[in-house]
């Protein structure tokens, strides 16, 4: 990590790592207060790759019989109260067809031509989404304001002069709250059926497309008892609550039937950059933030 301009350049300091070192940094204040209400400090792992290790924390929480009065998501928002987010929902697709010599592609089934066809029928159901949103940007808060869908990374073939046998790529749909998260899957399963399997299964016998899930995150929701949202907005100074279009720990925490804002140092506009940075001032206000946590908590 680099200090330079009043920042700390660095992997990760626009991410909630940065909150988990302001909260450790402050452990001990914590604990040499005599708090009436305990405050516990919970650190999970695989958080990017779908929030999966918060799944077992939950899990033991229900079982203790363990009822927290709210949680507080340190994700990147500015220290801005945010109460509500987007559900991400990722899936890994598989083409098998057929391989050959490339001089004569009749003979087989190219595997990264289909996978293709498929990406941009998904990018085709993106635009669709985005087109016929009825939500006001500016009303719902999100940037952008509709579902979205993405593909990240896409690997297959052998050599240039193989026709392709399989071919894989991984995307992701981001439903708003509220949103059926399997809306695009069913469209995508069913285009597969009819569109594109009768085709590749006429030259390819043992074609074949499959789709597994390799995460869902469930989005957060906006509710009108949101106690931790009262109590965050306290400890900040806010009048308004704000929206994150990324996924968070949130709504898990939701599900499970804990009070749960996201609010946090940084902004996610910096992260997954080259030079990705983090104001200092944004450590001060978090430091502040959790000092009157001290004070409410005592």
């Amino acid at each position: 990590m680099t200090a330079k301009f009043d920042r700390l350049y660095g992997r990760c300091t626009s991410d909630i790592k940065v909150f988990l070192a302001c909260i450790l940094a402050l452990a001990p204040e914590f604990q040499k207060r005599r708090l009436s209400r305990p405050i516990h400090f919970a650190l999970s792992y695989d958080e990017e790759v779908g929030c999966l290790g918060v799944r077992d924390l939950i899990t033991q929480m229900q079982e203790l019989g363990v009822s927290p009065y709210a949680a507080i998501i340190g994700e990147p928002t500015g220290m801005k109260v945010a109460n509500s987010h987007k559900g991400v929902c990722a899936y890994r697709t598989t083409v098998t067809g057929k391989d050959g010599h490339a001089s004569d592609p009749t003979k087989g089934a190219n595997a990264i031509v289909a996978a293709a066809e498929l990406i941009g029928y998904i990018a085709k159901v993106a635009k669709e989404l985005k087109d016929t949103s009825n939500i006001d940007g500016s009303a719902s808060g999100f940037t952008p304001a509709f579902p979205t869908i993405n593909t990240g990374a896409i690997s297959g073939g052998t050599a240039l002069n193989i026709i392709a046998r399989t071919c894989t790529f991984e995307w992701e749909f981001r439903p708003l709250p509220g949103q059926d998260p399997q809306l695009v899957l069913k469209r995508f399963e069913k285009y597969i059926s009819e569109a594109l399997l009768p085709r590749l299964r006429a030259v390819a016998e043992d074609g074949d497309v499959t789709t597994e899930l390799l995460c869902e995150v469930p989005p957060l929701s906006a509710t009108d008892d949101n106690v931790a949202q009262t109590l965050a907005l306290g400890l900040t100074g806010e009048n308004d609550t704000t929206v994150v279009s990324f996924g968070t720990e949130g709504g898990r925490f939701q599900e499970a039937g804990v009070s749960t804002i996201v609010c946090g140092p940084g902004h996610v506009a910096q992260a997954h950059q080259p030079n990705e940075f983090i104001d200092i001032s944004q450590l001060k206000k978090c430091e502040t933030f959790l000092r009157r946590l001290m004070d409410w908590a005592a």
